[in-house]
């Protein structure tokens, strides 16, 4: 089976603001040349297309559903939505309460963020999903998503450790390749 993961390309934010769950829309400037060179790396054909519901991770899905897989329907879930910052969305880092923004850094895997979710919670609804994608029929799925979904996927199909998540490289638009088979697992990243 392969699974591809796709992170969203660059959205319409300031780089200082904390935004997880907050549904923003992408950057026009570079959507249309990033979203073809993220199609060009995908294979002709898999089974199926996942997507985050945020507008981020929507508009994505839907250009290479019809630049590419015009016969498939693409599946939103709740699921694979970004970690929820709770009361830290769409904040500047600066201002939120530097006791608790250090509180978190310094245990983020298992420290929820006021009023929102920790990296374990994350891991544990990402884990759920794509075992479900692993226990299916498909042998090639794609799954539009945000850095810390492919981060917890990652971690979750290399059985390596949650606190060391946020050393996995995950830049707008990156697409990477899980070649998942009963022996072992190869990863490729393609962008």
């Amino acid at each position: 089976m392969e699974i591809y993961l796709v992170r969203h390309t660059k959205p319409l934010i300031d780089k200082d603001i904390c935004y997880g769950q907050t549904d923003i829309v992408v950057d026009d400037a570079g959507f249309p040349e990033s979203a073809k060179l993220i199609t060009s790396l995908l294979p002709e054909k898999i089974d199926a297309i996942y997507s985050s519901p945020l507008i981020r991770c929507g508009v994505l899905a839907e250009f290479i559903k019809q630049e590419k897989y015009p016969s498939l329907d693409i599946a939103y879930s709740h699921l694979l939505k970004e970690i929820n910052f709770g009361e830290w969305e769409n904040k500047k880092w600066d201002d939120i309460n530097q006791i608790h923004l250090s509180k978190w850094m310094n245990d983020f895997v298992n420290e929820p963020v006021p009023g929102g979710e920790s990296f374990n919670q994350l891991y544990q609804r990402v884990k759920l999903f794509i075992t479900a994608v692993i226990n299916s029929s498909h042998s090639a799925a794609l799954i539009i998503t945000h850095a810390g979904v492919i981060r917890a996927a990652t971690t979750y199909i290399q059985q390596s450790g949650l606190k060391d998540a946020f050393a996995i490289s995950c830049e707008y638009g990156c697409v990477t390749k899980f070649e998942l088979n009963d022996l072992a697992e190869q990863v490729n990243i393609l962008r």
